[in-house]
């Protein structure tokens, strides 16, 4: 009569059923490590005389049912809890030359005098997320390879 055992058999069964979830674990690792390495980038790239804007930008991973994602944000709330409202412009258009007028009977602090109004000179796009994506995305992939790959050996 032949044995139908085969030794190690429970333990590779085992782990195929836990491979999906390792890797997903796996990929959430190295997914996180490319979104700060992107992040960095971009924070790198950011005009620095926007310190506010710089702190605002970070990345968020969410892991749901369907799998690990990862965004890199600008804008928004700092940490210090002012409101970032203008990241769009830097990334994307820039901004015409304008007058900026005080509110509610208030002058405009700049420069330690106070002013009704002060003309805003403008400026031109300062891309900083995108290059910050096109710059590290193979890096990116890579990390999660790498993940996935370290979990597999």
């Amino acid at each position: 009569m032949a044995d139908d055992s085969v030794t190690g058999m429970g333990d590779f069964l085992k782990y195929l059923a836990d491979a999906p979830a390792e890797m997903v674990a796996g990929a959430g690792v190295g997914i996180a490590a490319g979104a700060a390495l992107i992040e960095a980038t971009a924070k790198a790239n950011c005009p620095v005389h926007l310190g506010e804007l710089q702190s605002s930008i970070h990345a968020v991973v969410t892991e749901s049912a369907k799998g690990v994602y990862a965004s890199v944000k600008a804008g928004g709330a700092a940490p210090d809890g002012t409101v970032i409202n203008y990241a769009h412009l830097v990334e994307f258009s820039g901004a015409a030359p304008h007058v900026i007028k005080a509110k509610n009977g208030k002058d405009l602090a700049f420069g330690g005098h106070a002013y009704p109004e002060v003309h805003h000179p403008g400026m031109k796009a300062h891309p900083f997320l995108r290059p910050a994506l096109d710059a590290n995305e193979l890096a990116a992939v890579g990390l999660v390879d790498q993940a996935i790959g370290s979990l597999l050996k």
